[in-house]
């Protein structure tokens, strides 16, 4: 997971806790935790889930209209609840993929 966050690291603007445009290495754990814990938030069907549109905060039905999305726009970033972070769609489902 650290390694794909590594690679990624210019979608994770809203872990810019500091916001000095720099992610340092503790934003990027609280990425991969971040990820690691939505991850297992799906799995077992929880969560309430949005993605961000043209609009702003979209709220979504279920995971799977999140899915549905991502199929269509595979940038999409979703987030949970009313965190403020967002993680690319691509991030979400590889830390599914880890687990």
């Amino acid at each position: 997971m650290e390694n794909f966050i590594e690679e990624n690291l210019s979608l994770l603007k809203t872990f810019d806790e500091n916001k000095d445009k720099v992610i340092d290495e503790a934003e990027k754990q609280k990425a991969a935790d971040t990820a690691r814990e939505w991850a297992a938030m799906v799995k077992r069907g929880e969560g309430y889930w949005s993605y961000y549109g043209k609009e702003g905060r979209k709220p979504l039905k279920s995971w799977e209209e999140g899915e549905e999305i991502a199929r269509k726009h595979p940038e999409v970033f979703l987030s949970q609840g009313d965190s403020p972070y967002w993680l690319p769609f691509k991030i979400l489902s590889f830390a599914m993929e880890e687990e």
